[in-house]
């Protein structure tokens, strides 16, 4: 929760979620896809995996999502992978980390889906109600906080337009040889 009040940069925060969940919660890894609006991938952060995620990330480049990522952005609840190597064949992830089982969310707000998050868990945990209500949890709380982001972003670039906008027209005005009379009611 503090690291979504504070962090303005968007990768900064999926990076620095991702490294929060495994020191905190324990699992083995964490990574965050997020996508543009008409769900093309933008860009990921990872924590746990280095180097093995790089196949993971050529994937998710050419737009090729794994089985758990697939089911995830057709739904909004948890996808939960128990064994990772037999449903989930066509990801590069899966061979590595046989003794997990995998939660799967989509990051969503306001009806906007902004990616998914992935996290391996120990298999002890795979049915943990309260395991699974923290995710959705965090889920909600990154979801809120890239929105917010994003938002701010907007707000941002609509500001700077309006600056140059009225500095166009305070040229115009100034350097016009013609005079300006404007009435306001």
């Amino acid at each position: 929760n503090q690291l979504i009040v504070k962090e303005r940069d968007r990768d900064a925060l999926i990076r620095k979620t991702c490294e929060i969940l495994i020191e905190t919660r324990g699992y083995h890894y964490a990574w965050i896809a997020l996508l543009d609006e008409e769900g093309n991938y933008i860009t990921s952060g990872e924590a746990g995996l280095g180097k093995d995620f790089a196949p993971m990330k050529k994937l998710l480049e050419k737009g090729q999502w794994p089985a758990c990522g697939k089911k995830t952005l057709n739904q909004k609840e948890l996808v939960i992978t128990e064994e990772p190597k037999t449903e989930c064949m066509d990801c590069p992830l899966s061979g590595n980390y046989t003794d997990r089982g995998t939660f799967t969310i989509s990051l969503v707000q306001n009806e906007r889906k902004y990616g998914f998050l992935s996290v391996s868990v120990p298999r002890l945990v795979i049915g943990d109600n309260q395991e699974h209500d923290l995710i959705r949890e965090a889920a909600g709380d990154l979801a809120f906080a890239l929105h917010n982001i994003e938002a701010e972003q907007e707000q941002k670039q609509a500001e700077e337009a309006l600056l140059q906008s009225e500095s166009q027209y305070r040229g115009i005005f100034n350097s016009a040889i013609d005079s300006f009379l404007i009435f306001d009611l």
